[in-house]
């Protein structure tokens, strides 16, 4: 008897932890959410919707929201290597020159590129046009010049990794072209570092056009790659820099009716902790895109992919929640959308929680309670 009355307590227990509120749970914290019922247009949850949080990674669904509405899912970065010395059986008298444009992926293709043309020789230097990798001062000195926070320049090259060595500036140029200059000689192509002056035009050697948008921004959401969201933030600069690239995301959310109160930018990936949004602000940016096959398509699938692989991976929800993930220190964050039965979005949902202090995996915890009193 005594068993079965401590089997009603656990089971009352269980059904009341499954429903209270996660502002309830969590009362040291920082919690804004919302959840908008897409068909109707009501709201189904509102709690600080339009309180200002720290976004952490969820800030990428803005910038990726603004870049495929203001280029074509088609737009690819577009890197031209040129020689401007006199090219004689397979030694170029002159200097390779690289001529930037942003690219994030340009590894997978910029020293195949070059090998296609009949060189084994460049006497010269190798060339760019790129300056020295920006590097956003207001990020934490701690995430400086790790994996995820490195600089973004018009040459981007293996993740800008060579920039994590201990022995190269995070500012270094040079470092990434001799990156690329120690790869060029694992092909059998050397390159002298002789000083040539030459008069000759450029001759174009090779184009490599990246990977379209919609596909780069798929593997930036799925993965929250920094430099990705950097390069896409800034092609919305014709010059691409990041002061006009956040005003083109800046212009596009007061477009969208956000009001300029509700948000503060500060990077496209969301590294800054001075980044500021509600989450009223990115429930509009999800629900004006509901119906973009495309921006949809670019979320992982809750408990099956990317940064959400673990959420709700043990419960119904696994698969029928796609969202984009946000963490730091003391942070975890949201966006996303429910699907129906169809896989078309049903719900747009954002929940963020700012100054926890408890580890990120009971907090994810708290936020899968939210996720199935809101969604089972």
């Amino acid at each position: 008897m005594k068993n079965f009355g401590l089997s009603i307590l656990i089971f009352a227990g269980a059904i009341f932890s499954a429903h209270a509120n996660i502002e309830d749970d969590l009362q040291s914290a920082s919690i804004g959410y919302m959840i908008t019922d897409l068909k109707s247009g009501n709201t189904v949850a509102d709690y600080n919707s339009d309180k200002l949080l720290v976004p952490a990674s969820i800030l990428k669904t803005v910038t990726v929201a603004a870049a495929l509405d203001r280029l074509s899912d088609d737009f690819r970065y577009t890197t031209g290597i040129f020689s401007d010395g006199i090219i004689c059986n397979d030694t170029i008298t002159g200097n390779l020159y690289i001529e930037g444009s942003g690219d994030p992926t340009l590894e997978s293709n910029l020293i195949n590129a070059i090998k296609n043309y009949p060189i084994s020789h460049v006497r010269g230097n190798l060339t760019t046009n790129a300056q020295c990798p920006e590097i956003n001062h207001i990020w934490m000195v701690e995430d400086i010049g790790t994996d995820y926070g490195v600089g973004w320049c018009h040459l981007n090259y293996k993740n800008n990794e060579i920039l994590m060595n201990e022995e190269c500036h995070a500012s270094d140029l040079d470092a990434i072209l001799a990156d690329i200059s120690f790869d060029l000689s694992l092909s059998d192509i050397t390159v002298g570092k002789e000083e040539i002056s030459t008069d000759s035009a450029r001759i174009l050697i090779a184009t490599i056009q990246s990977p379209r948008l919609i596909d780069l921004c798929s593997e930036l959401m799925h993965k929250s790659i920094n430099l990705y969201a950097e390069a896409v933030g800034r092609a919305l600069s014709v010059e691409r820099n990041a002061p006009d690239g956040l005003k083109t995301v800046k212009e596009y959310l007061l477009n969208l009716g956000c009001s300029e109160s509700s948000f503060r930018l500060k990077d496209f990936c969301g590294l800054a902790r001075t980044n500021l949004i509600s989450p009223r602000a990115l429930i509009n940016v999800l629900s004006s895109n509901a119906r973009n096959k495309s921006f949809v398509s670019t979320f992982p699938a809750a408990g099956k992919e990317g940064t959400v692989k673990r959420l709700l991976s043990k419960t119904p929800l696994s698969g029928r929640i796609v969202a984009k993930s946000g963490s730091m220190d003391g942070i975890l964050a949201y966006a996303g959308y429910k699907l129906d039965s169809t896989g078309k979005p049903s719900h747009a949902f954002v929940i963020m929680v700012n100054n926890a202090i408890i580890p990120t995996s009971s907090l994810r915890m708290q936020i899968e309670k939210w996720f199935m009193k809101y969604f089972s």
